[in-house]
């Protein structure tokens, strides 16, 4: 990918504009800007319009690695817990994640609550994770399926804006 131009293939239906959330998106995407904050001026419409689009399908997909980031220390803290005999660990994991990101207590627990909602989702963790919705779709996702059962929330989930099956 080095040889292809700044913004080539960003423009609708290129190679850059259908390729999923990553690494290799990431590093097209950074590519454009060129030296400067907020450069793209090399860049057509439709090029630009792609570029932006795919930021938005990076920034989903750091949220949903957030998420799964979140999820895999709730469950390290909950073993940890009872290897211990100390709940402590478990009752300040959105202290933990306040004092890591830098955020206030209640949006600390506020993104806690929202990745373990995720998890119980996964076609919307999925779906996040390729750029598919964003982190405010992903939300409304798991609000308006809480008050299910696991199960019966998994399943209804992909019936909802044509999610992709897990």
């Amino acid at each position: 990918y080095e040889d292809v131009p700044s913004g080539e293939g960003f423009a609708s239906g290129g190679f850059a504009d259908m390729l999923e959330a990553g690494p290799v998106l990431a590093m097209l995407a950074d590519r454009t800007a060129g030296d400067t904050a907020g450069g793209h001026s090399g860049l057509g419409e439709s090029e630009l319009i792609g570029v932006l689009c795919a930021w938005r399908r990076l920034a989903s997909w750091a949220a949903a690695g957030q998420a799964a980031a979140i999820v895999a220390l709730t469950q390290r803290r909950a073993v940890q817990a009872i290897e211990r005999d100390n709940p402590h660990l478990r009752e300040h994991i959105g202290d933990e994640i306040a004092a890591a990101l830098t955020l206030s207590g209640r949006t600390a627990a506020g993104l806690h609550g929202d990745s373990l909602a995720l998890a119980r989702l996964p076609q919307v963790h999925a779906s996040l994770s390729e750029g598919r919705i964003d982190w405010p779709k992903a939300g409304v996702f798991a609000a308006e399926l809480s008050g299910l059962p696991d199960d019966a929330a998994a399943k209804i989930a992909p019936r909802c804006f044509r999610l992709r099956p897990a």
